[in-house]
């Protein structure tokens, strides 16, 4: 519960006591807030001792991300999971995992010293929690930085990025809300006969040249003004340029060597929700596919959708096909990862994000079907063992990942 300052104590100067001395006197609007502060102290007290539990999932989930103590500064920075883990040993992954420690050794101390023991069982239970949010909250940033991989990044440079636009309108539309002081000041400033120029529909003042029209030199063929090569001031192209980045573009080549996925495959489903992540495997060297180079992580929908919680109800970027059977908010769902992002996960944990499903194309799926009626006929019925590759899950990207018991403030 917020509240607003407490304003300052009101002093009577003309009031006297028989010895001279001055007698303060309280504000009632002082005293009246005084006492609602009181109030709301033993109210949170009370839902504290009610349930030291809940209350610890509250203070580490969705406290810690509204007061902005879940984040760190090196969060939007994308590094490779070497550089990551080197960052476990900095202080801004540190402040993740103290307050935790901290809330653990409060309850730990209760418990040993048998302090509040009605309550032991509770702060139990609590304590539990602190150190569940002690390996999980600094994960947290460990897996948003290695997510995505550099197997999803190279299917998002294959197939474009799924995730939707931040903005999808037009910058000119918007009018400007101006908030009730602003509108005061400028009323003010008209009455003191002051002009006001607004300059996003001001035409560009234009002004006398005394000197005449000229062309400035820029160069000479001699070279005696300036060099006429490119002007390291303006960008040309290519990698040049200032938005350009000089990281290599991951491409499926590097995990598969020369590979028919472009041409075979293409994007279905696209998703954007929160899972949980139910398992994850590392790469099968006996496999026969993706999954002899790739890792998979299986994810399922989130438990509890509650009314205005952070975490929403699933969303289909992409409609579904008339013949697919696909619910969001039921079925589970397994993405390829690189190996070395398989080393970060942890089960439990949720990752709010856009999925996508890649699937065979119909024309490819025709071609297969026709090559195992010609090898049934031969041979018998063509058995594929293990991942076939027809139909599989990738992570284009992710906004949030929560410690697995995220609630939500009542």
């Amino acid at each position: 519960m917020e509240t607003s300052p407490i304003p300052e104590p009101v002093m009577d100067v003309d009031a006297h006591d028989g010895e001279g001395l001055k007698i303060y006197e309280i504000d009632p609007e002082l005293e009246r807030r005084l006492e609602e502060e009181q109030e709301a102290k033993e109210q949170r007290m009370d839902a504290f001792l009610n349930d030291p539990e809940h209350s610890m999932k509250i203070f580490f989930s969705s406290f810690y991300k509204d007061k902005g103590l879940c984040w760190c500064e090196h969060c939007t920075t994308r590094v490779t999971i070497t550089v990551l883990k080197h960052k476990l040993r900095n202080r801004s992954v540190s402040k993740l995992r103290d307050g935790p420690i901290l809330l653990a050794f409060f309850f730990g101390f209760f418990i040993r010293n048998n302090i509040m023991p009605d309550y032991e069982k509770a702060f139990r239970k609590a304590y539990k929690i602190t150190e569940q949010a002690r390996l999980e909250l600094p994960q947290t940033t460990i897996i948003s930085m290695a997510i995505p991989d550099v197997f999803g990044s190279a299917c998002a440079g294959l197939w474009g990025s799924k995730q939707p636009q931040a903005w999808a309108g037009n910058v000119e539309d918007v009018k400007e809300e101006r908030s009730a002081p602003m509108q005061e000041w400028e009323e003010q400033l008209k009455a003191h006969g002051v002009e006001q120029i607004d300059i996003a529909t001001t035409a560009p003042v234009q002004t006398e040249d005394v000197w005449g029209a000229q062309t400035v030199p820029t160069g000479t063929s001699d070279g005696a003004w300036a060099d006429d090569g490119p002007n390291p001031w303006v960008p040309t192209s290519g990698a040049e340029d200032w938005g350009s980045s000089t990281e290599a573009v991951p491409t499926l080549i590097s995990f598969l060597g020369p590979t028919t996925i472009p041409l075979t495959h293409a994007p279905q489903i696209v998703e954007k929700s929160t899972r949980y992540i139910v398992s994850f495997t590392p790469p099968n060297p006996d496999g026969n596919g993706l999954d002899r180079v790739l890792g998979s992580v299986v994810l399922a929908p989130w438990k509890n959708h509650q009314e205005g919680s952070t975490i929403a109800p699933p969303e289909l970027l992409a409609g579904l096909p008339v013949s697919s059977t696909f619910d969001s908010h039921k079925d589970v769902i397994s993405a390829f990862v690189d190996a070395k992002t398989v080393g970060v996960l942890r089960e439990g944990m949720g990752l709010h994000g856009v999925y996508v499903q890649v699937v065979e194309s119909d024309d490819t799926k025709q071609e297969l079907k026709e090559k195992k009626k010609s090898k049934s006929r031969n041979k018998g019925r063509a058995k594929t063992k293990g991942f076939d590759g027809r139909e599989w899950w990738y992570i284009d990207f992710v906004y949030e990942v929560v410690p697995s018991f995220w609630t939500d403030a009542a």
